[in-house]
């Protein structure tokens, strides 16, 4: 057999999460990705000079004559699956890892290509789909809160309820948290096992029970959407690193909300959501070092993120563990500051934490 050994970009790809969306629905998913594939990731690889070298069930091997040509390949393909998963909700999209690696390769006869770069590809994916999806997710949230709120009121379903909640808790004020929870109460009389639902309203619920009056009614109920968030989102990185915080604050068990954040992030290991809920709970009740690692990793992941003050307040909580005290001055300042003023990112919604 002819052998020909070349340098060559190569692009891996495959679904996030493609097992649990086939056991939820496979004829559905397998006919997503049939029309994905015929009408853009195809298309694409061919005008950017791409050669499928082979396909999986969800995934594909593809060789490009340059390394540019592999990136502006996986950047379009990115940015087209923003716009199509806009609006759909989080446990139904389909996502793509992808990674790009240069590398030596052995090219035989049949086409096959072999080599010990094609094996480094798939433990470079991770690292790069992080650096992408802490890029785009924050977008992705942005436009579906966008589509709900343009949506007339008679035809918003459970999730458009849901979205349209997510802008009133920003503040972390009981006046915005008794909109969000209007919202997030209708959302779940439509679907009653909505985990994401479920978490926020917790969330919304504890904001009202600090800042408007203490009523233990509103602790209760919090804890309770909270670990229906857990019971109906198993399987949901955002709904299960929402519902740790008021596990931790009004359930007071550091255990389940560590548990839950450790979930969300085996589950999804580029959601930077669960990163700073993770630095939140170990600031308070954990171990300050690790809630420092856990915040410079979400910072990392999503610098311009709206839970950003969350890596911050873990951060001073850390220094002055250490005695560090000017630094934590410095970060106790940051955890107060709107993210457009951090690095001159885009405008976003202001917090305060608490």
């Amino acid at each position: 057999m002819i052998e020909n050994r070349k340098i060559a970009a190569i692009l891996a790809a495959d679904v996030v999460g493609f097992s649990r969306l086939t056991g939820a629905d496979e004829d559905r998913t397998l006919a997503r990705l049939r029309t994905l594939r015929s009408d853009l990731i195809d298309p694409t690889i061919a005008v950017h000079k791409g050669r499928v070298v082979k396909r999986t069930g969800d995934g594909a091997l593809v060789e490009f004559r340059s390394v540019v040509d592999a990136v502006r390949c996986a950047v379009e393909i990115q940015n087209a699956m923003v716009e199509r998963n806009a609006g759909v909700p989080t446990d139904r999209r389909i996502e793509f890892r992808i990674g790009i690696h240069l590398g030596d390769v052995v090219e035989e006869s049949d086409g096959d290509l072999m080599g010990g770069a094609i094996e480094d590809v798939f433990d470079l994916q991770d690292k790069i789909t992080a650096a992408i999806i802490g890029i785009i997710e924050p977008n992705i949230q942005r436009a579906e809160i966008e589509r709900a709120q343009r949506k007339r009121p008679e035809s918003l379903d459970a999730y458009d309820h849901y979205a349209r909640a997510l802008p009133h808790l920003a503040s972390g004020m009981p006046d915005d948290a008794n909109i969000g929870i209007g919202l997030l109460e209708e959302a779940l009389k439509l679907d009653p096992k909505y985990a994401p639902a479920h978490a926020y309203l917790a969330w919304a619920l504890e904001i009202r029970f600090v800042r408007g009056g203490f009523a233990e009614s509103d602790a209760t109920e919090g804890v309770r959407h909270a670990r229906a968030a857990l019971t109906y989102g198993g399987d949901d990185a955002t709904a299960l690193a929402v519902a740790s915080l008021t596990l931790l604050h009004l359930g007071h068990d550091f255990a389940a909300a560590s548990g839950a954040v450790t979930r969300a992030l085996s589950l999804n290991a580029s959601c930077a959501t669960a990163f700073y809920f993770e630095a939140h709970v170990n600031a308070f009740s954990g171990d300050p070092a690790i809630a420092e690692e856990y915040a410079n990793r979400a910072l990392r992941l999503s610098p311009f993120d709206t839970y950003v003050y969350f890596a911050y307040q873990a951060k001073a909580l850390g220094c002055v563990s250490a005695e560090r005290h000017e630094e934590a001055a410095v970060n106790f300042a940051k955890a107060r500051t709107p993210i457009r003023d951090l690095a001159g990112s885009p405008p976003s919604t202001r917090r305060r934490w608490h």
